[in-house]
């Protein structure tokens, strides 16, 4: 990071992950970043990714706290153009790092399931208000029991999912655009937030109890709070400036891989199975395949395998049997 300007107060920026940093492209985007005189890095190198940044903030007494995962890439300017806005959550715009690629801003949630109890559950509850008397003294019985109870409940309530702004409905938007949640990765938030919220500010399984959720579940407590953004749409977390990207980095392989017209292109493909084919610079731009095509180009590969290997026992070249295999197949 470079000292850059004594126009604003010191940040503390956490980096999180759970070891060394992914990607060197990361650090080069960290080592040129300008920053306040008084800012440090925080790194949260741990899978506790809620309680490592909750210790972090409790710590800390720098007047922002910027949010950065070691998996984006930004340009040396990004931190001050979020704190110019001077607005107690901002973030910038940035995707996902797997096709389809949606913008990791959200325009509210659904809800989906249904709550879940302890079986017996009810039964227990109901025992529970035959058997407790307000007039009591102490309570402390009963209230030991009613904690019980209620630990042992089981209850999860329904899951929420977020539902994403599609690039279609913000390509007339710029500047300052208030969202209802998004990602933690790049957001900006003023001490006094966390002097005025309940902690912890970050939990897991909040959302949803299989997911992590600790970004979503922290734009929900903006919300709720003083902080929340009055829209004619209803209560906002957070404002994301959209005139300031930033770059989700993710390892992709390229494939060569021949269309069906025969021309040769590049195919990149994901570490869970998305994929995507892309331009070749001497040629048209080509379209996305679908998982049909995919699964067919698999399957004549197969049948050029499998024929070839017939011809090649019928007496022929290996390379008269996959020249014969290749017209067969495909035509």
């Amino acid at each position: 990071m470079v000292p850059y300007t004594d126009q604003f107060p010191g940040c503390v920026v956490i980096v999180r992950s759970s070891g060394l940093a992914r990607y060197v492209s990361f650090e080069m985007s960290l080592e040129g970043l300008n920053v306040p005189l008084q800012t440090h890095i925080a790194r949260a190198i741990t899978s506790n990714l809620a309680g490592s940044i909750n210790s972090i903030i409790k710590d800390t007494t720098q007047k922002f706290i910027w949010f950065i995962d070691d998996d984006h890439q930004f340009d040396n300017m990004m931190l001050l153009r979020l704190m110019s806005h001077d607005k107690p959550v901002v973030n910038g715009l940035t995707c996902m790092n797997k096709p389809p690629f949606h913008c990791v801003i959200y325009q509210g949630e659904a809800e989906r399931g249904e709550e879940r109890w302890a079986p017996d559950f009810r039964d227990r509850a109901a025992q529970f208000l035959r058997d407790i008397s307000l007039d009591e003294e102490p309570l402390d019985g009963s209230m030991t029991r009613l904690l019980d109870l209620i630990r042992e409940s089981g209850y999860r309530r329904k899951n929420r999912q977020y539902i994403t702004y599609s690039w279609k409905m913000i390509d007339d938007k710029m500047g300052l655009f208030p969202v209802y949640a998004c990602g933690l990765a790049g957001m900006l938030v003023k001490r006094e937030v966390f002097d005025a919220l309940q902690e912890p500010w970050f939990e897991l399984g909040q959302t949803n109890p299989e997911e992590v959720g600790e970004d979503t579940f922290f734009c929900e407590k903006l919300r709720n709070s003083k902080f929340a953004i009055d829209t004619p749409n209803g209560k906002m977390a957070l404002y994301v400036d959209l005139d300031l990207v930033f770059g989700h980095t993710a390892p992709a392989t390229a494939w060569p891989t021949r269309m069906e017209n025969g021309v040769w292109t590049i195919r990149l493909m994901w570490e869970n199975g998305q994929n995507i084919v892309i331009n070749r610079p001497d040629q048209p731009p080509v379209l996305v395949p679908t998982d049909e095509d995919i699964q067919a180009a698999k399957s004549r590969s197969t049948g050029i395998v499998e024929r070839a290997k017939a011809l090649r026992q019928a007496g022929l070249s290996e390379a008269e049997a996959f020249r014969r295999a290749m017209e067969e197949v495909t035509s």
